[in-house]
């Protein structure tokens, strides 16, 4: 379980590093909204912004998991999986072609 949470959490830090401008717009724009004006506002905004830390650190775990799981599942049926993606993607292309442009 330690070898997945260093996993997890090193995942986590390798996608905020070349997007941080994502999730600071994202907190900038979520976590006022649970400050109230009557007390300290550096105290409330650092609980809001480690519970709303807490939840995606957990959240990261259960989607490794899971994740974890479906691979084997995942795995057994390759073949079948392979080719209904591959009538999909048959079916959008054919889509395409017989679709006219309407501007």
């Amino acid at each position: 379980m330690a070898n997945l949470l260093a996993l997890v959490g090193a995942t986590t830090i390798l996608v905020m590093i070349p997007g941080p401008n994502v999730a600071l717009k994202f907190n900038a724009a979520f976590l006022p909204q649970f400050i109230v004006d009557n007390g300290s506002i550096t105290g409330q905004l650092a609980l809001v912004a480690t519970v709303f830390l807490a939840v995606l650190f957990f959240g990261d775990i259960i989607w490794a998991a899971t994740a974890a799981s479906a691979r084997q599942l995942l795995d057994r049926y390759a073949s079948a999986r392979n080719r209904i993606t591959g009538g999909f993607l048959v079916a959008a292309g054919v889509g395409l072609a017989l679709s006219r442009r309407n501007i």
